[in-house]
């Protein structure tokens, strides 16, 4: 699991710095072959800050209310780590700070997403990127 876990680690820190050099396509692959490992390895909270990094390619992408239905499931979630509300906290706020955003709308799409299912979350986010 080690190796399994550092990349898929690494290849989440990748994405994140792809959204963070703009190249959001590149950003959706690193997030697209990360999360089958966390879920392989059943790395819960990893798959959820990896959630975050879609959090925030969509808030990129101008998808607010799917970077907001996904930040409530990551911060939701009752396996979710400190490290996992750092990474999600500062999503947020840009979101929240985003021209377009309306508060109301931003928080009931966080409530959704609070209910939100990990796994169909991740297979969802899969079929999506599957056919780019």
């Amino acid at each position: 699991m080690g190796r399994r876990w550092q990349v898929a680690n690494l290849t989440n820190l990748l994405g994140f710095i792809a959204c963070d050099q703009g190249d959001l396509d590149a950003a959706a692959g690193y997030f697209r072959r990360a999360l089958p490992i966390t879920q392989e390895i059943r790395a819960i909270s990893m798959t959820l800050d990896v959630l975050c990094g879609v959090a925030l390619l969509k808030l990129l992408q101008g998808d607010l209310i799917q970077a907001a239905e996904l930040l409530g499931l990551a911060l939701a979630h009752p396996l979710a780590s400190a490290d996992v509300k750092n990474t999600a906290e500062p999503i947020l706020d840009a979101l929240r700070a985003h021209p377009s955003a309306d508060t109301v709308i931003i928080e009931a799409a966080r409530a959704r997403g609070a209910a939100l299912n990990v796994d169909t979350t991740v297979a969802a986010f899969l079929a999506e990127t599957a056919a780019d």
